[in-house]
């Protein structure tokens, strides 16, 4: 009966999500190069499509060219079409033919060797996909039930024992990272299901009594066409308590150090616009199969968490509003950990008044009289706060540990005891942020949306 239970009774609740800053979706493995995956044409870069191209080249006979210029070094696809001697309208008509998808490219961004593409559908449509907004609903979730429990001393207590036995014990740093993310699905995955009273056995497996099987979400597909922009994003690094610099590419010599380059990253991205302008979309709640879970042990839990929200924030209607009521319990849970990430973030960038560059634009950002403030943090460049329980560890030397799993934050640390600015500086960690710049400036930090119901 449980494998083949056919979803009824769901609740459909409409959402709209809504840029308030770049967001950026993708993986940040993948790059395009310049002049074969992408070409640039005026104030546009077009993604080539491997099966139009090769259409047009047999149909206008150039295969044969392109094959003899092709394995030569340097070669650049948009050169080559330059080179064919078409007419300006001929060649904008075949930029649109072999490519799949484009997106804009300011005049200011000059060097464009690589680019990071927006994850796309079949149709070559960006999109959100589900598995980053349910992502981001689980860790407000479970950060706004932790943050409660947190108050019970003796719980916390044992949560910190279970996270250094963890970080002591002799693992591969990869198998620690697995660890403790189970301990995180635990709270979402301790229950059992119940059937006409009766609990089903035998007791499914974890992964089978979570509560967010109950959620459902459409991917996140604009109805009309979404311009994205390519913009250069770089990485703020704190050097000390108050100054900050960006970060450049690593060199083994230190004397090169200042001859090295900034870290330039160049992805799409989907820009906030005025006026407003939103994706809209559907969840699925499944009151049915989230009434059968019932928790395994006799303490709170994130499911008594969130109808207690459902209660406070919905409408007290019938049963048949009950999926939007925890809808907007999850919003709820939303805006109390983006509220507290934003205010962190503005306590981080008001805390550097010297570096390389003016940060006023990303202070008047996390300004805290800001209307609408967003709600949730999404996709590429969201940072280590947002992914995670890291801003509810108050213990330094776990904090550290915990940090020292993931590589791209190891170097935000410093022996302890080395530095005079030690305490102020741990309290800002972590000490990189990735940020949108426009014209040399960095004005928007990545990521942050607005999500309501409609």
């Amino acid at each position: 009966m449980l494998w083949g239970y056919a979803w009824m009774n769901k609740g459909a609740v409409h959402l709209r999500l809504t840029p308030v800053s770049p967001i950026h979706i993708g993986s940040h493995e993948q790059q395009l190069r310049s002049g074969i995956e992408f070409i640039r044409e005026g104030n546009r870069c077009y993604v080539v499509d491997e099966k139009r191209l090769e259409h047009q080249l047999l149909e206008g006979n150039r295969l044969k060219d392109f094959t003899a210029q092709a394995g030569q070094g340097g070669f650049n696809l948009g050169s080559f079409f330059r080179l064919q001697a078409l007419a300006a309208g001929e060649r904008d008509k075949l930029l649109r033919d072999i490519c799949s998808s484009s997106s804009v490219c300011p005049a200011s961004i000059q060097r464009l060797g690589f680019i990071r593409p927006f994850v796309r559908d079949a149709y070559a449509r960006p999109y959100v996909p589900e598995s980053s907004l349910k992502g981001a609903l689980r860790i407000a979730l479970l950060y706004c039930f932790l943050k409660e429990q947190k108050e019970d001393s003796a719980f916390w207590g044992r949560q910190m024992t279970r996270v250094r036995e963890v970080l002591h014990d002799r693992r591969s740093p990869e198998r620690k990272r697995k660890t403790l993310g189970g301990f995180l699905d635990e709270f979402l995955q301790d229950f059992d299901l119940y059937h006409d009273g009766s609990r089903i056995e035998p007791r499914p497996q974890r992964q089978q009594t979570d509560l967010f099987r109950a959620l459902d979400i459409h991917e996140l597909s604009p109805k009309r066409e979404v311009p994205l922009e390519i913009r250069e994003v770089r990485i703020v690094s704190l050097t000390s308590q108050d100054a900050w610099k960006f970060s450049r590419r690593r060199s083994r010599a230190p004397e090169r150090l200042a001859l090295e380059n900034p870290i330039l990253i160049y992805p799409e991205l989907l820009m906030p616009q005025q006026p407003p302008f939103g994706i809209d979309f559907k969840v699925h709640i499944d009151v049915e199969l989230w009434d059968r879970f019932r928790p395994r042990r006799a303490m709170a839990n994130p499911k008594e968490l969130l109808e207690k929200r459902a209660e406070q924030e919905g409408s007290g209607g019938p049963q048949s509003d009950r999926g939007r009521d925890l809808m907007l319990g999850l919003l709820s849970c939303c805006r109390e950990f983006a509220g507290d990430i934003y205010g962190r973030e503005r306590e981080w960038f008001a805390a550097l008044e010297h570096g390389d560059a003016n940060l006023k634009d990303l202070e008047r950002f996390y300004d805290a009289s800001r209307q609408p403030k967003p709600n949730i943090r999404i996709g590429w460049g969201s940072g280590m706060l947002t992914t995670g329980m890291f801003s509810l560890i108050e213990d330094r030397d776990v904090a550290r540990d915990v940090a020292r799993l993931f590589p791209q934050y190891r170097r935000g640390w410093t022996p302890y005891g080395t530095r005079t600015d030690q305490d102020t500086i741990f309290d800002l960690f972590p000490k990189t942020r990735r940020v949108v710049m426009e014209k040399d400036t960095p004005t928007h930090p990545p990521g942050w949306a607005q999500v309501e119901v409609i």
